[in-house]
């Protein structure tokens, strides 16, 4: 009895430590902000990063540099880039494993014409290539510095890298021609670039649809292109204005790929197409993860963020005229929500979603009021480009009270757009800056928008004032504590948008894409637009 009385307190000691251990390790991995759920599995997640950057630029723009003068300007960015990569690769919690950097970081943008662009070029070799391209420490390389640079970075760094590089491409030194050949003698194609961890090209992607971009070539055709990465996603890449056309988006997505990149220099075009409100929408109608990083000069050129089905683990909106520097980080399901195999998931929280940003007044004075000292100030930074639309908005405007509710209903030809809407009845003014008489306005659009592509919308927005809605309006005071937005669109693809104040994203909402409307019964934020775009 004694022999089985000691083997009974050998047992229990065991067991003790047994736990002890179990609990330790469970403790240290909570200390590290690795244990977000219960049932989270680090092997279905990763950590990305995105940048929204603020280019060092040639601003001369009337003299073409030297190639000194013009890698002088590239490698300043690239300093910056290594300072994110930095911290980015560092953390002890989110240590990200790829990042994204923007369209043109590396020289900015709107330049006027081809031949200012060639000394920031560099020859990119084409994939896929019989054996592995690492430029880093590559003799062969030396001179495509910026290529090279960005590879040992990779490698220092152990960290995918995507960037946007001018590409050079010689006619005759390739046999299936991309487009037919420019006068020049060569084509420069806007690119993205991927890089793994070991310095080695991972891929490489025309932009297939330029946005009034004088300076570069366009493929004859677009080329959808993905990468695999060593985490076990594919990524597949578009720049920029890409996203608004059917290819090369619709050739990834039909090829099952759910984790999407995009470059992009977007240029906020008023009330209701912005660049956060655009990524939100489309990774939400596509069921996709989407990295997308952004040039952050100011309210015209702004806007990053990291989605999973359309909610946004981070993301960053600047509505002032000051140029802004961001890194952003979230981890990412691998697989995003809605895609997987269950049909009820279990909902994930994520540490690092940041809250609404409640902006101060004085935004509103800075993104007015440039200061006259601040390179942002510069006409460099604000797009030179002004199309008016050619189709005219149809406009149904309304001054609203608390506590009011309402019904509008506004035509476009053969779109039909209903709006309901309920102002919180405890609704007070609380800006200074703001009066009683905030005008919004049910708008439609069935036409040509900004003589850009044709588009159906319909949009509840807040107007600058009753006889102009369809321009820039960054603050917005009254509460809607509900509203709905609908229409009859006929449209194949339907994109939701909503912000509150300074153009931030809430989530608040649902979209029903079966009657063609977006709602929400408990929105209880000021609201600065809500629309529907087919």
């Amino acid at each position: 009895s004694d022999l089985v009385h000691r083997s009974i307190i050998l047992l229990l000691f065991i067991f003790f430590l047994t736990s002890l251990v179990t609990t330790t390790k469970a403790q240290h991995k909570n200390q590290q902000g690795l244990d977000h759920d219960d049932h989270d599995d680090d092997n279905d997640y990763y950590f990305a990063a995105v940048v929204e950057h603020v280019p060092v630029m040639w601003m001369n723009v009337s003299a073409i540099p030297t190639q000194n003068q013009a890698l002088h300007v590239m490698m300043q960015n690239v300093d910056i880039y290594e300072k994110h990569i930095v911290e980015a690769s560092s953390s002890t919690t989110q240590k990200a494993q790829i990042i994204v950097f923007p369209e043109d970081g590396l020289y900015g943008a709107d330049y006027p014409d081809k031949a200012i662009m060639v000394p920031f070029l560099e020859d990119i070799p084409d994939l896929p290539s019989p054996s592995p391209i690492i430029p880093c420490n590559d003799i062969s390389y030396d001179d495509r510095p910026v290529l090279q640079r960005l590879s040992c970075l990779a490698k220092k760094y152990n960290i995918i890298i995507v960037a946007n590089m001018g590409d050079f491409v010689n006619c005759s030194s390739i046999t299936t021609s991309p487009a037919p050949c420019p006068p020049e003698g060569h084509w420069q194609f806007n690119t993205d670039i991927a890089i793994d961890e070991e310095g080695a090209l991972l891929a490489k992607y025309h932009k297939s649809h330029l946005y009034y971009e004088m300076n570069w070539d366009a493929p004859d055709k677009p080329d959808p292109v993905s990468f695999n990465t060593s985490f076990g996603v594919t990524f597949g890449m578009i720049i920029c204005f890409d996203i608004m056309f059917e290819h090369p988006q619709e050739d990834l997505l039909s090829r099952g790929i759910t984790n999407m990149i995009q470059s992009t220099w977007w240029v906020n075009f008023p009330p209701t197409i912005t660049a956060t409100q655009m990524q939100q929408a489309w990774s939400r109608e596509h069921r996709t993860n989407l990295l997308a990083s952004n040039v952050g000069l100011n309210y015209y050129t702004s806007g990053s963020g990291i989605y999973t089905d359309g909610t946004a683990l981070a993301s960053f909106f600047n509505p002032t005229f000051n140029p802004s520097e961001r890194l952003l980080i979230a981890k990412v399901p691998k697989v995003p929500p809605h895609n997987l195999a269950s049909s009820s998931p279990s909902p994930v929280v994520y540490d690092d979603r940041p809250e609404p940003l409640s902006a101060p007044a004085t935004f509103v004075s800075s993104l007015f009021s440039p200061s006259s000292s601040s390179p942002s100030s510069s006409s460099r930074m604000i797009p030179s480009i002004s199309t008016p639309t050619t189709t005219e908005w149809v406009t149904s405007p309304f001054i609203p009270a608390p506590g009011e509710t309402g019904t509008l209903t506004a035509s476009q030809g053969n779109l039909t757009c209903k709006a309901t809407y309920a102002i919180a009845k405890n609704h007070q003014i609380t800006n200074n800056n703001m009066s009683n008489n905030e005008t919004y306005a049910l708008v439609v659009l069935n036409g040509n928008y900004n003589n850009l592509f044709d588009a159906q919308v319909c949009a509840l927005i807040r107007c600058p004032s009753p006889s102009t809605c369809v321009s820039f309006e960054p603050q917005a005071d009254y509460v809607f504590s509900s509203f709905t937005v609908s229409g009859n669109f006929s449209a194949p693809r339907i994109y939701d948008l909503l912000s509150t104040t300074y153009s931030q994203l809430v989530d608040k909402y649902k979209l029903d894409t079966r009657s063609n409307t977006i709602s929400s019964s408990s929105f209880n934020l000021p609201l600065l637009n809500a629309a529907i775009s087919g």
